[in-house]
């Protein structure tokens, strides 16, 4: 089968459209929603641990391509909490998988306003004094007037306001290709491709040394296919993904299709893509302090069937975070 992956590009300056439409795949930024009626509220989005309001990761937009739900507009959205503390392995309460759809029709209308100005999710609040900016929480609504001047600027033009720092990730733009068949070289024959016939650097060499999980080699191994690889998709139209198509970073911690719970519509789940860790390169996460965002490869499983519930209401789906092994840790 056709695994298809995930890279980022720069949007292009001056791409109103392209930010403003929710069939864009891309990364950071806030969310773009395909169905005006069913937008996620506060509640829906709240880390499972410290109760926080997650920040907006990505979104893919995946339609469906055959079945009775032939021809559906299909976002599927991912949101994170940005403490480190809270990261568990498995079953994931610090990320949410949020499938929305909507039926195929020629416009896609995305204007809503009651959306929060930090990270679009449904509005319950308005700033009292300018009676314009709305608000998820109390939480977004310190965000906001701390970090992007609102307490200096409120009640003055937005458009006047001077640029500052957004409280989200830079948005880019997810493209897609087919994974190569054939590897490149791998190994000390793409470092001495690269660094020349006597050069191995050591960093490179730690790795070649690992000889406990070679579950981790192998990720090595297919990853030097396309190294920039941010996301793997790997859902078939016929749903007949095997095992082998999963990729795994380590021995531990791999999911069992038993542990995998059913869509509350009574349908099995499987899995759609999988976020690889060098997304994490390009969020500018400060890897220096002791629990930044981390993860090793995260799984995203979705109702096989992609039942209706998502065309009405917010429709939350399964994560797995599978960590990188402590054996392997301790060899870099």
């Amino acid at each position: 089968m056709t695994i298809w992956l995930g890279f980022l590009e720069e949007f292009e300056k001056e791409s109103d459209t392209l930010l403003e439409d929710p069939t864009v795949s891309r990364i950071g930024g806030r969310p773009i929603w395909i169905n005006p009626k069913v937008v996620p509220r506060p509640e829906n989005l709240k880390c499972g641990i410290c109760e926080k309001i997650m920040r907006f990761l990505l979104q893919i937009y995946c339609p469906e391509t055959e079945g009775h739900h032939m021809g559906y507009h299909r976002v599927i959205y991912i949101f994170v909490c940005e403490d480190g503390t809270c990261q568990r392995p498995g079953f994931s309460k610090s990320f949410k998988v949020i499938r929305i759809q909507k039926e195929n029709i020629k416009d896609i209308d995305t204007k809503i306003n009651q959306l929060c100005v930090v990270c679009n999710i449904m509005a319950l609040y308005t700033c009292s004094r300018c009676k314009i900016s709305k608000y998820c929480s109390k939480q977004h609504q310190k965000v906001h007037w701390e970090l992007t001047l609102h307490k200096k600027y409120c009640g003055t033009e937005i458009s006047k306001w001077p640029l500052s720092k957004r409280p989200w990730w830079n948005e880019m733009e997810i493209v897609y290709e087919a994974e190569p068949e054939e590897p490149k070289p791998i190994g000390n024959e793409l470092i001495q491709h690269k660094f020349g016939p006597n050069a191995i650097p050591d960093k490179y060499e730690k790795f070649s040394s690992i000889k406990g999980d070679k579950t981790f080699l192998r990720f090595q191994k297919r990853l030097s296919r396309a190294p920039t690889q941010v996301l793997r998709y790997i859902r078939t139209e016929s749903n007949n993904t095997k095992n082998n198509d999963i990729l795994w970073i380590s021995l531990n911690g791999q999911l069992n299709s038993s542990e995998i719970a059913e869509c509350p519509c009574g349908e099995k789940r499987t899995i759609e893509f999988q976020i690889m860790p060098t997304l994490l390169s390009f969020l500018n996460i400060d890897h220096s302090e002791k629990y930044s965002l981390d993860w090793g490869i995260l799984n995203i499983y979705t109702c096989e069937k992609s039942c209706m519930l998502a065309n009405n209401d917010v429709c939350e789906e399964l994560l797995w975070r599978q960590e990188i092994s402590s054996e392997i840790i301790s060899t870099i």
